[in-house]
């Protein structure tokens, strides 16, 4: 067994067909999505747009899930990392709204035209534009809110960027009843949704 190990780790660290862009390249992958948050800025896509030695395309899918999920802790701290990034203030649910179509726009430039969920479901709840503002408002200030406000801002939210990806011709993908951060160690050291996912037994 450690011989193997050896071998492995000497091809991966010493040889140039088994660094990432070379199995990709041996693979005969022509293209490839990674996963984005709505705040990244794209920098390694524009770099690897511009590498003209590696054939495969690398376009961004969008992963808006931070700012959906209202009920989660980050989320008063995301909103206000949207707006500075976006050069959008919010205070309302319509601002929100404004400042994910900014970077829509900013994605879409960069070949984004696929976007990516992970939703534990959704709950039909309309609302007014009184009551997501207030529901937001509610929740900037660190507020709780009850399940029917969190349905009603989720499910709004999900409806105006399902408008926004068929304006711009983009794929609304879905994943439904993923568990998530399944391993504490990893989590701890990188955050949130960075690959440490399952299939929750409740779905």
């Amino acid at each position: 067994a450690e011989e193997i190990w050896n071998y492995c780790n000497d091809k991966l660290q010493n040889n140039p067909d088994f660094s990432a862009r070379g199995l990709v390249a041996h693979s005969n992958v022509t293209a490839l999505a990674t996963t984005d948050d709505p705040l990244d800025t794209l920098e390694w896509h524009e770099a690897l747009a511009a590498d003209d030695s590696f054939k495969t395309k690398v376009y961004p899918a969008w992963r808006p899930d931070k700012a959906i999920v209202i009920a989660n802790d980050i989320f008063p701290e995301y909103i206000s990392k949207l707006s500075a990034v976006a050069g959008v203030a919010i205070s309302s649910f319509k601002d929100v709204c404004s400042a994910l179509a900014v970077r829509m726009d900013h994605f879409d430039k960069h070949g984004c035209r696929a976007s990516d969920h992970g939703i534990n479901g959704v709950t039909y709840a309309p609302a007014t534009t009184e009551e997501l503002d207030a529901i937001l408002a509610k929740r900037l200030a660190g507020n709780s809110l009850s399940q029917k406000e969190i349905d009603q801002y989720e499910y709004n939210i999900l409806v105006f960027l399902g408008g926004e990806y068929h304006k711009r011709n983009w794929v609304f993908e879905i994943h439904i009843g993923a568990g998530r951060n399944a391993n504490d160690r990893m989590f701890a050291e990188l955050g949130p949704d960075t690959g440490y996912d399952y299939i929750h037994p409740h779905s």
